[in-house]
């Protein structure tokens, strides 16, 4: 499978997520797909639906940034930042990796893992480097394809 293929599925999926455009976030996966995310396992893509709506209630406004991106045959590793803004809560940023399995170019896996702790940041801070965290501007992030 062509790594343009696994960064297009890897990108257009957070993209969609953070468009809120769940249907879209979807259709990067196989029907039979598994998701992790943290202690949670999701499996198939009724499961992963439920998982996206509750990201989207839970965390609210999100930003995303890639920092690096390793694609081997068809798996990959990203490092990633997200920010995110609940409703009337604090907001924060947390940094993870995804690893991900592809099958006929779709997510057939993923594991999220954030490393422990977060930060807090205030409206303004937010507001501010909400746009550098655009996932338009990831394409500058390291990457490595086979």
């Amino acid at each position: 499978m062509s790594g343009e293929i696994i960064k297009s599925g890897i990108r257009g999926v957070w993209k969609a997520l953070i468009s809120e455009n769940l249907e879209e976030a979807l259709s990067f996966y196989t029907d039979d797909a598994t998701l992790t995310w943290g202690q949670f396992s999701f499996k198939g893509i009724e499961e992963i639906r439920r998982w996206a709506k509750e990201l989207a209630q839970h965390l609210g406004k999100l930003a995303f940034r890639e920092n690096e991106l390793t694609i081997e045959g068809d798996k990959a590793i990203q490092n990633f930042t997200i920010m995110f803004a609940p409703p009337d809560t604090f907001r924060g940023i947390m940094s993870g990796v995804g690893l991900y399995e592809f099958k006929n170019g779709k997510i057939q896996y993923l594991k999220i893992t954030f490393f422990p702790g977060y930060t807090v940041v205030n409206k303004e801070y937010f507001e501010l480097c909400f746009t550098k965290y655009e996932l338009t501007r990831s394409e500058s992030s390291s990457s490595k394809a086979d």
